[in-house]
């Protein structure tokens, strides 16, 4: 989760950056010298870079405790998000920024646009070029999976854990989703368990 935080986080610094700067000589050409629009922006961007903090430790007490208390985090977390956007929404409305709540609330959108940056483009293209080669694995390991055609990890992904216990045993497997893990990516089994603890 720390190396996904930091992809994000990096994206959103550059997006925030460029996109801030638009806006920024925007107003500088047309409201010369009235920043209201650029400081929201910027309020809204800060105010979603909190939020998914929030977020990021909420997954991380998923994964330490048990699942009586998973409902608590989950609602806990959401609730906390409401608020913390709504008063900061509340807050530009009744300042001087009046006007730029629309900006703001673009500023809140960009975790998400990030999100959809680093794992719908950025991601994707890495995907297509990580071999096999890449994960940290036995060399025999790696060796069976190319014998049954498994070349890159996109591949690898598609398949599920009966697949692969054709021609690997237990803890072969767990070493591959131990090295997946740490490329973030988890075979079709894995990505199931997932699902099924939310919707627990």
């Amino acid at each position: 989760m720390i190396y996904t935080d930091k992809k994000v986080l990096k994206c959103l610094l550059f997006y925030g950056l460029i996109v801030s700067l638009i806006i920024f000589i925007l107003e500088l050409i047309i409201h010369l010298g009235i920043f209201n629009y650029t400081i929201s922006f910027i309020i809204g961007i800060i105010t979603s870079f909190i939020c998914f903090m929030i977020m990021s430790f909420t997954v991380t007490k998923l994964t330490d405790n048990p699942e009586s208390k998973i409902k608590f985090y989950v609602f806990s977390s959401y609730l906390l998000r409401l608020i913390i956007y709504g008063v900061v929404m509340y807050l530009v409305y009744i300042s001087p920024l009046k006007y730029g709540v629309f900006t703001c609330f673009f500023g809140f959108l960009s975790i998400r646009i990030c999100i959809l940056i680093v794992y719908n483009i950025i991601e994707k293209i890495n995907d297509n070029k990580r071999r096999i080669d890449n994960l940290n694995i036995d060399v025999y390991i790696k060796d069976q999976l190319k014998n049954h055609n498994i070349i890159y990890v996109k591949e690898l992904c598609e398949k599920s854990r009966n697949d692969l216990s054709e021609y690997l045993n237990e803890e072969e497997i767990n070493k591959i989703i131990e090295a997946l893990k740490e490329y973030e990516l988890f075979i079709k089994g894995e990505l199931e368990v997932i699902k099924d603890d939310d919707g627990s």
